[in-house]
């Protein structure tokens, strides 16, 4: 499962330019979108259910980054689509709960996961923006003591950003993500992973000149 996700993961990747670079008659011109790298970190990620479980562990910040390949596409003069392809790697302590009065040692667990984001970004004031939306997440992490992340996540946003007049645009972007809201393989009990942080990225208009 894993191996053919990612095989058509960069498939789409290396056709991608195929279809920027052709001349599009039969639907939107991708051309008039943005590409830009993103990257996500300096804040704080754990683990909970949506229910109240007794005697459950803890799930502790242990840190995390994401890097991304992003593609934004305009759909009217303030709305925005955005789509791309993240990896991300996220560690959390797992603080165990006493068993017969005594605490077994703590465990860090890492994860890795590859995110697909489907949001929509509203800019407003020329400067500033609020973004968000779902996120397909596949998990690629060994086994370990957290339950699998892959499905639908979702995200929300504020930020702001730049255009340079040459084409290119900064943007800064703190957020709020859960992982596997609706997981692919739910339980009765499903631990997810939230975080809280920052993705600062730079992108350039594929057709070149301003926006």
């Amino acid at each position: 499962m894993i191996k053919k996700t990612l095989f058509i993961t960069f498939f789409l990747l290396s056709v991608c330019p195929c279809f920027l670079t052709a001349q599009d008659s039969w639907g939107p011109d991708f051309r008039k979108g943005r590409i830009g790298v993103s990257f996500s970190s300096f804040g704080k990620n754990t683990g909970l259910y949506l229910t109240n479980v007794d005697g459950s562990a803890s799930y502790d910040n242990g840190g995390f980054f994401a890097l991304g390949l992003n593609y934004t596409y305009p759909l009217n003069r303030w709305l925005d689509f955005e789509t791309g392809v993240e990896y991300a790697r996220h560690e959390i302590t797992v603080v165990s709960a006493p068993i017969s009065g005594e605490r077994p040692a703590d465990k860090k667990v890492m994860l890795s996961l590859i995110g697909i984001p489907l949001t929509f970004r509203a800019n407003f004031l020329k400067y500033a923006f609020v973004n968000g939306g779902l996120q397909m997440d596949i998990d690629t992490s060994s086994g370990h003591d957290i339950d699998n992340q892959t499905g639908l996540g979702a995200m929300l946003g504020t930020g702001i950003k730049y255009d340079f007049k040459c084409g290119f645009s900064m943007f800064i972007n703190p957020y709020m993500r859960m992982h596997a809201l609706l997981p692919f393989a739910p339980r009765n009990l499903h631990l997810r992973i939230c975080e809280g942080g920052v993705r600062i990225g730079v992108s350039a208009n594929l057709s070149g000149g301003t926006k």
